[in-house]
């Protein structure tokens, strides 16, 4: 009973620190970033607004949060109304 105890505290320690490992791998300190272990393949963009059909592989990664749309040209996770002016050119 006391190896199998010891196997699960062991597999657990070992699923945490890889799991952490991996998310240091990106800096996701971005205002409106946010990290995910399986986020989309198609993030959704100032020029893609809407949610499309996507593939359904899990991407790691930096993901802007609920909300907000990632800028192309600056990397950075705007509002729907900074989108608007990044396209329009009145920013």
């Amino acid at each position: 009973m006391m190896k199998l105890s010891s196997s699960f505290v062991f597999l657990a320690f070992v699923a945490v620190v890889a799991v952490l490992g991996s998310e240091s791998e990106f800096d996701c300190s971005g205002d409106g970033e946010e990290y995910r272990l399986c986020g989309t393949a198609c993030p959704v963009t100032c020029t893609q607004p809407e949610v499309r059909p996507c593939t359904l592989q899990c991407v790691e990664g930096c993901y802007c949060r609920k909300g907000l749309f990632r800028d192309e040209r600056s990397g950075r996770c705007v509002t729907e109304s900074q989108c608007n002016e990044i396209i329009t050119g009145n920013y």
